[in-house]
Protein backbone atom coordinates (compact mmCIF):
# COMPACT_ATOMS: atom_id res chain seq x y z
CA UNK A 1 0.00 0.00 0.00
CA UNK A 2 1.14 3.62 -0.53
CA UNK A 3 0.12 6.87 0.42
CA UNK A 4 -0.75 8.74 2.82
CA UNK A 5 -2.23 7.19 6.46
CA UNK A 6 -5.80 8.20 4.95
CA UNK A 7 -5.29 6.64 1.68
CA UNK A 8 -3.96 3.57 3.39
CA UNK A 9 -6.42 3.25 5.36
CA UNK A 10 -9.24 3.46 2.13
CA UNK A 11 -6.82 1.13 0.30
CA UNK A 12 -7.41 -1.78 3.54
CA UNK A 13 -10.89 -1.32 2.78
CA UNK A 14 -10.96 -2.05 -0.34
CA UNK A 15 -10.48 1.42 -1.99
CA UNK A 16 -13.71 1.61 -2.90
CA UNK A 17 -14.00 -2.00 -4.19
CA UNK A 18 -15.98 -3.13 -1.59
CA UNK A 19 -14.16 -7.08 -2.18
CA UNK A 20 -11.89 -6.20 1.10
CA UNK A 21 -13.46 -9.03 3.35
CA UNK A 22 -13.36 -6.05 6.12
CA UNK A 23 -16.81 -4.11 7.50
CA UNK A 24 -18.07 -2.15 10.32
CA UNK A 25 -20.92 -2.60 11.99
CA UNK A 26 -22.82 -2.36 15.42
CA UNK A 27 -22.78 -4.44 17.77
CA UNK A 28 -24.24 -4.58 21.53
CA UNK A 29 -21.57 -5.93 24.26
CA UNK A 30 -23.29 -9.26 26.03
CA UNK A 31 -20.85 -10.11 29.00
CA UNK A 32 -17.97 -8.12 30.12
CA UNK A 33 -14.00 -8.58 29.73
CA UNK A 34 -12.17 -10.96 30.26
CA UNK A 35 -15.21 -13.47 28.91
CA UNK A 36 -16.15 -10.20 26.66
CA UNK A 37 -19.13 -11.31 23.59
CA UNK A 38 -20.58 -9.15 20.99
CA UNK A 39 -23.54 -9.84 19.00
CA UNK A 40 -23.16 -8.02 15.71
CA UNK A 41 -26.27 -6.03 15.05
CA UNK A 42 -28.40 -8.42 12.52
CA UNK A 43 -26.53 -12.13 13.75
CA UNK A 44 -28.78 -14.00 16.02
CA UNK A 45 -25.26 -15.56 18.10
CA UNK A 46 -22.80 -13.85 20.08
CA UNK A 47 -19.24 -13.78 18.72
CA UNK A 48 -16.58 -15.51 21.88
CA UNK A 49 -13.88 -14.17 23.76
CA UNK A 50 -11.43 -16.19 21.14
CA UNK A 51 -12.55 -14.02 18.30
CA UNK A 52 -12.69 -10.35 19.91
CA UNK A 53 -9.87 -7.94 20.37
CA UNK A 54 -10.93 -4.95 22.22
CA UNK A 55 -9.30 -1.51 22.11
CA UNK A 56 -6.95 -0.97 25.94
CA UNK A 57 -9.07 1.89 26.70
CA UNK A 58 -12.19 0.63 26.54
CA UNK A 59 -10.85 -2.02 29.31
CA UNK A 60 -9.40 -1.99 32.66
CA UNK A 61 -5.60 -1.42 32.65
CA UNK A 62 -3.29 0.38 34.38
CA UNK A 63 -0.93 3.95 33.07
CA UNK A 64 1.66 5.86 34.47
CA UNK A 65 1.39 9.09 34.30
CA UNK A 66 3.95 11.41 35.85
CA UNK A 67 5.78 8.61 37.75
CA UNK A 68 2.56 7.85 38.71
CA UNK A 69 0.11 4.70 38.39
CA UNK A 70 -3.66 5.51 37.60
CA UNK A 71 -5.81 2.41 37.13
CA UNK A 72 -8.76 3.00 34.72
CA UNK A 73 -11.80 0.75 34.75
CA UNK A 74 -13.43 -0.82 32.56
CA UNK A 75 -15.78 1.97 30.83
CA UNK A 76 -17.97 -0.68 28.93
CA UNK A 77 -21.49 -2.13 30.16
CA UNK A 78 -23.52 -4.80 29.14
CA UNK A 79 -25.68 -3.73 26.48
CA UNK A 80 -23.61 -0.78 25.30
CA UNK A 81 -23.70 -0.27 21.51
CA UNK A 82 -20.15 -0.48 19.85
CA UNK A 83 -18.42 0.28 17.02
CA UNK A 84 -16.50 -2.91 15.83
CA UNK A 85 -14.22 -3.35 12.93
CA UNK A 86 -15.01 -7.42 11.12
CA UNK A 87 -12.14 -8.89 9.26
CA UNK A 88 -10.67 -12.59 8.08
CA UNK A 89 -14.53 -13.65 7.24
CA UNK A 90 -15.99 -12.39 9.84
CA UNK A 91 -13.59 -14.83 12.60
CA UNK A 92 -12.13 -11.93 14.18
CA UNK A 93 -14.05 -8.68 15.83
CA UNK A 94 -12.10 -5.46 16.63
CA UNK A 95 -14.11 -3.32 19.26
CA UNK A 96 -13.05 0.33 18.26
CA UNK A 97 -14.91 2.26 20.42
CA UNK A 98 -19.20 2.90 22.29
CA UNK A 99 -21.17 4.46 19.58
CA UNK A 100 -23.50 7.13 20.35
CA UNK A 101 -27.10 6.17 18.71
Amino acid sequence: MEGSGASRLYQLFGGGSGSSGIEIKLATIKALPPTIAVQIDGDSIDTPVEGIIVAEYLTEHKRTINGAEAIFSCDLKVGDSVIVVIANDGQVVYVLDKAVV
